[in-house]
């Protein structure tokens, strides 16, 4: 199925009106406003209500080095502007990182601080 066809199949099939997406399944369209306007219209033709974008590969914010959880947090900027876009109330993100579990806690901390800063910027 086209992610694009997910609205209409969710609301004409199962009776579901309100969805989440992820990611990995339109992963190069996040800032491709034409693709985005075409999943609202379709979504609105089905009277469905974007809700969440869970994103998957964008780099780990629990990453004990601060280069690379500064890159992931940046990776998932163009979702949280997605999500925006969309209407949907929030992302889903891995805090995921490798060391002890203190480290990686630490890590992820600052790196959801940072993304979320970014997104209450963004609302």
């Amino acid at each position: 199925m086209d992610n694009l066809d997910f609205p209409g199949v969710t609301k004409k099939e199962f009776g579901i009106s309100v969805v989440e997406y992820v990611n990995t399944f339109f992963k190069d369209k996040a800032e491709n406003t034409q693709y985005l306007n075409e999943l609202l219209k379709r979504c609105k033709d089905n009277g469905v209500k974007n809700h969440l974008i869970m994103c998957d590969g964008e780099g780990d914010l629990g990453n004990a080095d601060a280069a690379a959880r500064t890159k992931a947090v940046e990776n998932h900027y163009k979702w949280v502007n997605a999500a925006k876009y969309l209407g949907c109330a929030t992302i889903r993100v891995n805090a995921a990182g490798k060391g002890t579990a203190a480290e990686v806690s630490d890590a992820a901390a600052e790196g959801l601080s940072k993304l979320g800063a970014y997104a209450a910027k963004e609302k």
